[in-house]
């Protein structure tokens, strides 16, 4: 019996408000044993037919509460990305996460699954749109996340949930000036996370 897409994604909206309560800088990947232990307690497989069969414009709609109904898909989407960590470097590229995502979605091909991200909402393809309006959302409860910003190629769609999780070789080399900062402050003897967050705040900005 699989749990009600609408209870996972309010689950999912609760897990990202308390994981992100106690820090300036937000986040939107997740644990692997989180999603684990909710699909045991609720006897959920995640294969949703809102994710499945319907246009994914449904989710930028808000349930009866005012909640984003996006949130599920994201909590997934950073699930298959997260399942990639432990996986051989050559294999993180953006066939192998569809290929995640296909597997924890039931989603029936990658064919499929570009469908659906390039399916528009007014002009821009559903997966950036929710993407964005994810960031405008957290953003208005005070929790600010980062997300690449609009780009073509091969990694255009699947960039937004591995940001959240996979540390690539290209990644560590743009935190290249962070680390320098922090090794800068060696002398201090504590390290204090308020200052820690503001680094990574200007880090992020510049990346942008």
């Amino acid at each position: 019996m699989n749990t009600n897409y609408l209870e996972f994604n309010n689950w999912a909206i609760d897990y990202y408000k308390y994981r992100n309560s106690y820090s300036a800088i937000g986040t939107l990947a997740i644990e692997v044993i989180e999603i684990v232990n909710y699909c045991k307690k609720h006897s959920c497989d995640l294969k949703f037919s809102e994710i499945i069969e319907q246009d994914w414009s449904k989710l930028l709609q808000n349930d009866s509460n005012n909640n984003p109904k996006y949130f599920g898909l994201i909590a997934m989407q950073c699930y298959a990305a997260s399942l990639m960590e432990n996986d051989d470097d050559n294999n993180i590229g953006v066939n192998d996460y569809q290929t995640r995502f296909i597997e924890v979605s039931g989603i029936r091909s990658t064919q499929e699954l570009q469908i659906k991200f390039r399916s528009e909402f007014m002009g821009i393809p559903i997966q950036e749109k929710i993407w964005i309006e994810a960031k405008k959302f957290l953003s208005s409860i005070n929790i600010n996340i980062h997300i690449p910003n609009q780009s073509n190629g091969a990694n255009r769609y699947v960039k937004y949930p591995k940001k959240q999780v996979v540390l690539n070789q290209e990644d560590l080399n743009e935190y290249s000036d962070f680390f320098l900062m922090v090794k800068e402050k060696k002398y201090l003897k504590d390290f204090h996370l308020m200052y820690f967050e503001n680094i990574i705040k200007i880090t992020l900005l510049d990346l942008n």
